[in-house]
Order: structure tokens, then sequence, then C-alpha cells
């Protein structure tokens, strides 16, 4: 174990100006996954807006979740979780800090332990799982299964290792809330790769303060770091780009025609269906439902017409870059 000082010092982990957390960590070093080093550099910036809407609604309902699975899990193995109400800052270098999102004790041999928690590939893209590796672990009860954590995805793994970097704790879990069934993993220490981490984040925070910006790398990046249009530009593709864009042509007369063809599917089942609610298969497995499906909407003509001062009082408008395709032959 790297033998680093630390303080414990409350912080507002949702401003994330001037530090690197635990969750940023795998991004600065070149680890690809969820987050961005484009978005980890927006927000130890500074920037009002360090990720897209989109992804901080995913964050946001992954939080409401880490509840229940912390209860999960303290069911499951007899252990009694706590929140930490202070994050631990590293004493050499305050900009790096670490929250885990929960802490135990496994008072029998006097472990400190962290817990990981990930909930959000329920509503949002799969990570990269390996097949689940059960493992021996003589610090858990007999009848719960623990996995290796060797089949994490990269940037967890590297959140893992942070903990133990920053924290210094004995053992670091992960607890994987996927399909209404928790999965733990074991991280064991991985000292050197730790090291490497935390020199990597130093080098990187060096860097910006020298100037380095990385480049956006999702359309909700790219709208962020350019949200206005120059009026009045234009642009000449060169050959790159101009393959790119033909490739996009391509795509997306592929799409259009694999759109209609799935319309074209469901009209056929359902015209089969008629009247009927469910499809089942031969062997009676249910396929398809064609339901009836109430959505209330308001009724904004009929609300500006008739209060158009409450209209007014609860509209608002929003802009963003959109790029678009403009119609022609192919180029």
């Amino acid at each position: 174990m790297i033998a680093r000082e630390y303080i414990r010092k409350k912080l507002d982990v949702s401003e994330r100006e001037g530090i690197i957390g635990s969750s940023s960590v795998g991004a600065v070093a070149g680890i690809e996954g969820r987050v961005t080093e484009y978005s980890v550099y927006r927000s130890f910036t500074g920037a009002k807006d360090s990720t897209d809407s989109d992804t901080q609604w995913t964050y946001d309902k992954g939080h409401i979740l880490e509840e229940p699975t912390a209860k999960m899990f303290e069911k499951l193995t007899g252990l009694t979780l706590s929140e930490p109400d202070e994050a631990y800052v590293d004493a050499d270098h305050p900009e790096l800090i670490c929250h885990p999102d929960r802490e135990f004790s496994i008072e029998r041999k006097g472990l400190r332990c962290a817990l990981e928690i990930k909930t959000t590939e329920l509503f949002a893209a799969k990570a990269s799982w390996g097949i689940p590796e059960p493992v021996w672990d003589t610090e858990m009860p007999e009848d719960v299964t623990v996995y290796s954590g060797d089949g994490i995805p990269p940037q967890y793994y590297a959140q893992c290792q942070w903990y133990y970097a920053i924290c210094g704790y004995d053992r670091v879990y992960l607890a994987r809330f996927t399909d209404n069934e928790i999965f733990i993993y074991y991280v064991p220490e991985n000292a050197e790769f730790g090291k490497k981490l935390y020199d990597s984040v130093l080098e990187w925070i060096e860097s910006v303060k020298n100037g380095y910006v990385p480049s956006p790398s999702t359309p909700g990046e790219i709208r962020l770091a350019y949200p206005k249009e120059t009026k009045d530009t234009c642009l000449v593709a060169d050959n790159s780009t101009m393959e790119i864009f033909r490739a996009l042509q391509e795509e997306t007369r592929k799409k259009k025609d694999a759109e209609a063809k799935i319309d074209d599917l469901k009209a056929k089942l359902a015209l089969y269906m008629k009247d009927n609610e469910i499809l089942v298969s031969n062997k009676g497995d249910k396929l398809l439902s064609f339901r009836v499906q109430k959505t209330q909407r308001i009724d904004t003509k009929r609300l500006r017409l008739e209060m158009p001062d409450i209209a007014d009082d609860y509209s608002y408008m929003t802009e963003s870059r959109v790029l678009k395709v403009i119609p022609r032959k192919d180029v």
C-alpha cells in the first residue's frame, strides 16, 4: 500500500472546479469509458455546464438508486454502511480528492473498506462488463457470492484504485445493480497501477494549467464547446472531411430504409393482431403487446387564447446548435 497522508474536509462534490475525484481519474489517464476527458476539463476549469443535459440526467437517476442498492448490500452481507460526510483530500496535492459512495468496517480484523455503487446501466448504454468470475472472499459471509474485480470496466477499476491511493483503504468493493440483481465485486489493490494513476493526474493538472485543452468527443460536448455559429461564415471541406460526409450520407440512407422497413413490419403484425392485446409464440412466450396508451398533454394553443399571461409566464425558449444535412444529390 502507498503510504500517503490525507485530510478530511467537507466539500460540495457536485462542484468540481479545481479538483479531481475518483470518477474523473480514468478519463484523465486516457482510459476510455462513460466519463470523457473534455467533460472533466470543463468541470475542473469551472465551466458552467460540464456535461450535456442527457448525461447529467443519467447521473441524477443513478444517484436516486444509490441508497436502495446500499440497502440491498447491507441485507446480503449483514454489514453496516455509512455515507461519508467529508471528502478525503490529498495532503500534498489538495486538488486530488476521494469521496466513496459508502464506507464500512470488517471489525473482527479492523479493516477499513470502501464501496462504489453503479446503477446507471439500467437506463444508459451498458458498460463493458466481463463475465462475472466468482472468487473466494474470506472477509464476506460464506453465502454471499463475490466476483473478481478484474472484469469490471476500466474506468471503474481506476476509480477503485483511486480509493486505495488517496484514502488508504484496506479493501475496496463495487456493487453493481442491474436487472433487479446486485453483483458484488472485490477489487484488490494494485499499488503500481495506483502510483501511475496518481502521477498521470498530477501531470494532467499541470498541463491544463499550462494551457492544454482536450478536444470534445461527443455531439453534446461539441455543442458546449461551440454553442454559437459565426454568421455568414463558410468552411471548405478537405478530402478526409468529404469522406466522413459521404459516410454520413450512406448511413443516413440506410437508417431511413431500415425505419421504413420496421414500420412496414409493425403494420403487418398489428394487422395480424387486430383487436387482441397480446401476441405469443407457439410455446406461449409473450412477444408483443398492442394496448391503448393514455397520454395527457396541455393544449397550449387554447391556453394562449384563453390565458395568454399565464402562458407567457410559463414559457421559455431553449437554443442549441443542430447539425443538418442540406438536401442535395450525392457528392
